[in-house]
């Protein structure tokens, strides 16, 4: 029989990795970890779909950061960000649109495996449907942020950590990144 490769889909919860990868003192290369995650000799990577919070007025460096990942042909969805009774300003509705999104793909036939990049519980709808579709479902994320629902549900086989890979996936000199 001929090897057929892997259709892929990444879809990334940004707010759930970045309060992180600042505490390192990291910057991701997108780039890079699109690579990492997604390596060619595993399949073909059909979308990168990155998932975030804004202001209604998007700050300069936002906007720089999307242009950049625009440029690294990242598919941007932005949802505007909602503000708490406490004044604290959060993303709602992500997970809904990674559900969408993920189960969409898998739906319509467009891909074999879903990589999710979250630590978020409420996901784990999304990976029992992509299992239920007979599609495979890979989880990156940080230990300390992964939910043990999230981890539970995809398998502990199918769990992976950030944490195992800056080294590959962070910028390592200013000049690299924009």
């Amino acid at each position: 029989m001929e090897w057929k490769p892997e259709r892929i889909v990444i879809l990334v919860d940004h707010a759930n990795i970045f309060h992180i990868i600042q505490e390192l003192k990291k910057r991701i290369d997108w780039k890079k970890f699109a690579e990492v995650l997604a390596p060619r000799s595993e399949g073909i990577l059909i979308a990168k779909i990155i998932y975030m919070g804004v202001y209604k007025q998007i700050r300069h460096q936002k906007q720089s950061f999307i242009d950049y990942l625009l440029s690294l042909e990242w598919i941007v969805v932005t949802l505007p960000l909602k503000t708490t009774p406490k004044g604290k300003k959060q993303q709602k509705r992500i997970d809904l649109r990674m559900y969408k999104h993920g189960v969409g793909f898998v739906q319509e036939n467009m891909c074999d495996t879903v990589i999710i990049v979250s630590g978020d519980g409420d996901l784990s709808e999304l990976v029992v449907s992509v299992k239920e579709l007979a599609k495979k479902v890979k989880v990156w994320s940080f230990q300390k942020s992964m939910a043990q629902s999230l981890k539970d549900e995809a398998g502990e086989e199918n769990v992976y950590y950030l944490d195992t890979i800056m080294d590959q996936i962070t910028i390592t000199s200013p000049h690299d990144n924009k």
